[in-house]
């Protein structure tokens, strides 16, 4: 028995010496930095539920259609309606979201640092520049609540913002029933100042009747740098979207009969929508010393919507938004020996004024006047 025992434990050291040699040397990957969180700080060293995810290798494999190309495998995220443009992508983090009838509800939106969520929590992201998307960070929890309203979950997307030389790329895609889009992206740089312009046309008849949308969106985004330690950003959109068709849903015996028909109260009262926005906004960053850091932002955007419903009462809206806010913000932080200090002051205000009216919709046909 002893012989047994010492035998064994000769073979089993050889063994886990043999895995030790096999066992490469140290990889060392690169840090993962985390902006939806306020504090700058690491993904390794966040106790928040927060997913990142980037995409600067894989964005030419994407069909660039619809944010939810982009929102794949994030847990506790659900998204729906990527296929019906006049209904929007509808986003929903642990549930907060999934009561809204269209868009996405009680989730902020940021995009380059500014918000796209509306002060009364709704956001619609027809206008995003999906082939400029860089990563995107997704906060979930209880942290969200760092962006006040409308905060059940946070998107923080970041688009394209360096780049090494001048560059101009021009995309096309073509596809069965009728889809095209072309895109073209001019990347523009001095010694201090750079400029990245995004130009985007889609147009696709859909795969069932009167599902089509006609899509023409212009991004820019200028850098300019004074110093250092200073740095202005400038950003501008504006997105015009003159056809997305509403098909509606079908009873589980017209789909088996057709899956390419559209509802037929959807044809009979003309439903789709069409939208023109404008979105623009600055921000500034100044270090003022090692320790501090300030940043600030202000932003405007403007949406004006036209749709027409499945029904009469009220079945046709006009709608004209404006929106607007500032916010600033001042970061402390300072290291000492093994430990690290960090607290931010910030204060943030925007205004939201919208302009409803309904009309009846006779059959496709815009009637009287039903109130605001």
């Amino acid at each position: 028995m002893v012989w047994n025992k010492v035998l064994f434990y000769l073979l089993f050291s050889s063994v886990i010496w043999a895995q030790n040699d096999s066992i490469p040397g140290l990889i060392s990957l690169d840090e993962v930095a985390l902006e939806a969180t306020r504090l700058s700080s690491s993904q390794a060293a966040t106790p928040l539920a927060v997913s990142v995810l980037t995409f600067t290798e894989r964005q030419a494999l994407k069909q660039q259609l619809s944010l939810q190309e982009y929102l794949t495998a994030v847990p506790g995220l659900f998204s729906l309606n990527a296929g019906n443009y006049a209904q929007d992508l509808r986003v929903s983090i642990r549930g907060f979201g999934a009561r809204a009838a269209f868009g996405i509800r009680g989730i902020k939106i940021i995009v380059d640092g500014i918000p796209e969520t509306t002060p009364d929590g709704q956001g619609q992201i027809d206008n995003l520049p999906l082939g400029l998307i860089q990563s995107i960070e997704v906060l979930r929890g209880p942290a969200s609540s760092l962006y006040g309203n409308a905060a059940g979950g946070t998107l923080y997307i970041n688009t394209l913002d360096r780049f090494e030389n001048n560059a101009f790329d021009f995309r096309t895609t073509l596809g069965s029933f009728g889809m095209s889009s072309f895109q073209a992206t001019a990347l523009l740089k001095n010694n201090k100042t750079s400029a990245i312009l995004y130009q985007n046309s889609t147009t696709t008849d859909g795969f069932r009747n009167n599902s089509g949308l006609e899509q023409h969106l212009f991004n820019a985004k200028i850098k300019h740098r004074f110093s250092k330690d200073a740095i202005l950003r400038w950003q501008f959109n504006y997105t015009n979207s003159p056809k997305a068709e509403d098909a509606g849903g079908l009873t589980l015996e017209e789909a088996t009969a057709d899956r390419g028909q559209a509802r037929q109260r959807n044809l009979d009262y003309d439903t789709y929508e069409k939208i023109a926005h404008l979105k623009t906004g600055l921000q500034f960053e100044k270090r003022l010393s090692p320790q501090w850091e300030w940043n600030s932002y202000g932003f405007y955007s403007y949406r004006d919507f036209y749709g027409k419903l499945p029904f009469e009462n009220g079945g046709i809206i006009d709608l004209f938004r404006n929106y607007y806010g500032l916010g600033t913000r001042l970061t402390y932080k300072e290291t000492q020996e093994q430990f690290t200090h960090r607290w931010q002051l910030g204060i943030e205000n925007s205004s939201q004024r919208d302009q409803r009216e309904r009309f009846l919709n006779l059959k496709g046909n815009q009637g009287t006047f039903q109130g605001h």
